[in-house]
């Protein structure tokens, strides 16, 4: 009798510590960002520059820019750019360092603001890469 009791608590315990961790596992999947965020939409450029507030924790289009930011990069920015065409594309960014610019991207699901950084050979474009912190 005390074995039959035993081996039940043992199968409860193991059916809750399954339980749980199945839940924590849909949890982390549901709600912990992936590489693929940066990968979901075509590159828009009014879209892009509609979000003036990309990188800001209350942004009601929080990863509008992330959400093209690989389309983008894939796509858009290649090496026979120049600063000027950027700008152009792009709009307004932060200088990062001597020959870099940065553009906010939203969180993303990140604890975080990530971004865009574009780094430049004198007046071309050298590499863009997305900062996800």
């Amino acid at each position: 009798m005390k074995q039959n009791n035993e081996f039940l608590s043992f199968i409860k315990t193991a059916i809750a510590i399954t339980a749980v961790g199945g839940l924590v596992t849909a949890a982390f999947t549901q709600f912990s960002p992936t590489n693929t965020i940066f990968k979901k939409q075509v590159f828009n450029q009014k879209r892009w520059l509609q979000d003036t507030q990309a990188g800001q924790i209350n942004n009601p289009l929080d990863c509008q820019r992330g959400k093209m930011v690989q389309d983008l990069i894939n796509q858009q920015l290649r090496p026979s750019l120049t600063k000027q065409d950027v700008y152009d594309l792009l709009g307004d960014a932060q200088p990062l360092g001597k020959d870099g610019i940065e553009y906010p991207i939203g969180w993303c699901g990140y604890n975080a603001d990530n971004s865009l950084y574009i780094e430049f050979d004198g007046e071309h474009l050298r590499k863009a890469y997305l900062l996800k912190r």
